[in-house]
């Protein structure tokens, strides 16, 4: 009987420590102090709409635990250097979109896709084709504080998974398919912009 006791204790606290409740912990960021905030669209090196879907999924994860915070959308990169005359973005661009749209804050987003291995489906005329390929994706982005211009907040995430629907185009070049952003790529948008936005999203832990 003794033998049988000293077994069954640890096992009924492992059962008590996994039925403990759990609980909310805040973010580890609260973009409150931050307003007003600017996003510029997430830029990329494909010739599609990959930017502009992965910003709508940035956005909507920053905002889902701190609905409150005001975001100003600006666009892309290229149209805000026009706005304010300059063709690159430094300290000095960073403080002056700040006075401009009177902002406190600014997120700046890079998705690179790299290595991409195709598995292709060609036509019979062999003028184009339907792709599923294994790509290399690394994405990072960045908080900066539009009065100097400097970095507040940085972070980034790595993936390589297979995708669907990338369209050949000319001079080597490919894009992802932009009738259907959500089939082609939006597993891969969704988990990478989960990784870099842990900060911002509250997280749930066992009671103790």
């Amino acid at each position: 009987m003794k033998v049988r006791i000293i077994f069954i204790l640890p096992l009924l606290s492992i059962l008590v420590i996994g039925c403990a409740p759990k609980v909310m912990v805040p973010p580890k960021i609260s973009l409150k102090k931050y307003e007003m905030i600017g996003l510029i669209d997430i830029s990329t090196n494909t010739e599609d709409n990959l930017g502009k879907y992965i910003t709508q999924i940035f956005m909507e994860s920053i905002t889902e635990d701190q609905p409150e915070i005001k975001i100003i959308e600006l666009g892309t990169e290229e149209e805000i250097l026009k706005e304010i005359g300059s063709n690159k973005l430094t300290s000095g661009t960073i403080a002056a979109i700040g006075n401009k749209y009177n902002l406190n804050s600014l997120f700046i987003g890079y998705l690179q896709i790299d290595n991409v291995k195709p598995e292709i489906n060609v036509d019979y005329s062999f003028t184009s084709g339907r792709i599923r390929a294994k790509v290399d994706a690394t994405f990072y982005v960045k908080l900066y504080e539009t009065k100097t211009g400097a970095a507040i907040w940085t972070e980034s995430a790595k993936d390589d998974r297979t995708v669907a629907d990338i369209n050949m185009v000319s001079g080597g070049w490919f894009q992802f398919d932009a009738q259907d952003p959500e089939k082609a790529y939006g597993e891969l948008a969704k988990d990478l912009v989960e990784s870099v936005t842990v900060d911002f999203r509250v997280s749930w832990e066992r009671k103790k």
